[in-house]
């Protein structure tokens, strides 16, 4: 019975030490899992050394709808550097290092929504830039067509709403409040809406004059000092993949 009893111990002890090294063996199992994942994820999240779209971004290619007119008598609304700041800041990475073609130009093209819309209708993404008389620039970047829609809005998430203040650029992005996106009719052209009523920006008379204000579509600041402004220019630009 002694005998027994020692073997049994015996048998408990080594039952006991063998549990304990495969627990430690699984221990150490896990931790190496662990390591390799974060390394694994430390692979993946590296970011690169050129983001795509941003700082490579030196320049940008401009040229005109095919008129046969002299283009040199309409000059652009930006200058090279802003143009780059919208390139990086504004424009998403698969266009930001495309040609910009000057689509419709308000000189040129005519001062009718039509007009303006018979350009555009074709294109989803186009950048839209204002100055006005007191050389406040501003302006949209959209991802629908410009479609004379009625009073109803439509549009996509990725359109946002700008301006430049002392050369700056400030960029308001899609808040998901609402969907007051676009809004083309026979009389305006618009952007944003709801809060207090206004427009984040929209021009009509013939493009002539816009207004301004806070919305909740884009949660942006007036794109210029004036809520009612006066027009001097307006101009948008697409991006064909040539």
């Amino acid at each position: 019975l002694a005998y027994q009893a020692f073997v049994f111990i015996l048998l408990l002890d080594f039952s006991n030490a063998t549990f304990r090294r495969q627990k430690s063996l699984l221990v150490t199992l896990k931790i190496l899992k662990k390591q390799e994942e974060e390394a694994e994820h430390a692979e993946i999240t590296e970011p690169s050394a050129e983001p795509e779209g941003e700082d490579q971004i030196t320049s940008v290619d401009v040229f005109p709808a095919p008129s046969g007119e002299d283009e040199s008598s309409l000059p652009l609304i930006c200058t090279q550097d802003q143009l780059v700041k919208l390139a990086r800041c504004v424009l998403p990475s698969t266009l930001a290092g495309l040609r910009w073609k000057r689509t419709y130009c308000l000189s040129r093209d005519g001062d009718a929504i039509e007009s303006f819309v018979d350009k555009l209708s074709h294109d989803r993404s186009s950048l839209l830039l204002v100055r006005t008389t007191k050389n406040s620039i501003f302006g949209a970047y959209v991802e629908s067509p410009w479609e004379i829609n009625g009073e109803r809005y439509y549009g996509s998430g990725r359109a946002r709403l700008f301006r430049f203040t002392d050369d700056q650029l400030q960029t308001f992005g899609f808040t998901g409040a609402n969907d007051y996106i676009q809004l083309v009719s026979k009389e305006r052209l618009a952007m944003g809406g709801g809060g207090d009523g206004s427009f984040g920006l929209c021009l009509e008379d013939s493009f002539s004059r816009g207004t301004t204000g806070r919305c909740q579509t884009f949660a942006n600041d007036p794109l210029c000092e004036e809520p009612v402004f006066q027009v001097a220019d307006v101009e948008c630009f697409t991006f064909p993949v040539l």
